[in-house]
């Protein structure tokens, strides 16, 4: 089974639930998990790291999708 989300945020802590869900991937029976891409109001924490899915944007800008799972991958 294919699952489909939108990580909400784009720095440190996204980049760290990226890498969990790529280690994940084909494990203990888990659900594929496809990363659409990220969100977050800062555009330049997106370009600091090297995601293979692409920028979607700011929240503001974003049209909550039923299609999708959200991942909250904000730290303070």
């Amino acid at each position: 089974m294919m699952v489909d989300v939108i990580i909400i945020g784009a720095g440190g802590h996204a980049a760290e639930v990226n890498d969990y869900i790529i280690c994940s991937k084909g494990r203990n029976g888990n659900p594929d998990i496809n990363v659409i891409g990220f969100i977050d109001d800062d555009p330049d924490s997106y370009k600091s790291y090297n995601y293979d899915a692409p920028y979607l944007g700011s929240l503001g800008n974003h049209d909550v999708s039923l299609k999708y799972f959200y991942i909250m991958a904000i730290a303070i």
